[in-house]
């Protein structure tokens, strides 16, 4: 997927930019996206920062950015949506607790296992340790991959 920034002071300059890239990628064989337009205002130094870097701007509000497309769509989410949507940032929520315990109590093992390498110096209780430890590392990231799966879902309501 690629993307190109078209920036500009106020919505009639914007619209007017929009209307020439059309106009240059008309003809028979050409086919692209619609331009949709975000106003950013509320994030123009980060955007300016990225773009003078020559780097992509990291949008991280994906609920915002889906709630106005569905509005271009002339779809707005409707109570039923909104209900599913909690429920289900709520699940994200608890699964990501659930897997923060699972992380501590791989931490609480991993110790215990550090402790035992300690006294034996055998490489299975180094390994014991190893395994704790990946083990203590992917729930870490379990949980905060669902507590931003969460914080996307309540965005959207």
């Amino acid at each position: 997927m690629a993307g190109t920034f078209l920036l500009a002071e106020n919505e009639n300059t914007l619209n007017r930019a929009q209307g020439l890239v059309r106009a240059v990628l008309s003809g028979a064989e050409t086919y692209f996206e619609p331009l949709r337009s975000i106003d950013t205002t509320a994030h123009v130094e980060v955007l300016r920062d990225a773009l003078m870097q020559f780097r992509n701007p990291t949008i991280r509000n994906w609920a915002a950015l889906e709630r106005a497309f569905q509005r271009e769509r002339g779809r707005e989410a409707n109570e039923e949506e909104v209900r599913r949507w909690r429920a289900m940032a709520g699940d994200a929520l608890r699964q990501a607790e659930t897997k923060l315990s699972l992380a501590r109590e791989a931490e609480a093992a991993m110790a215990h296992a550090v402790e035992r390498y300690g006294r034996s110096r055998d490489p299975y209780d180094l390994a014991e340790v190893q395994r704790w430890t990946e083990a203590a590392e992917r729930c870490r990231r379990e949980a905060r991959e669902f507590r931003e799966t969460a914080e996307d879902l309540r965005q959207r309501t």
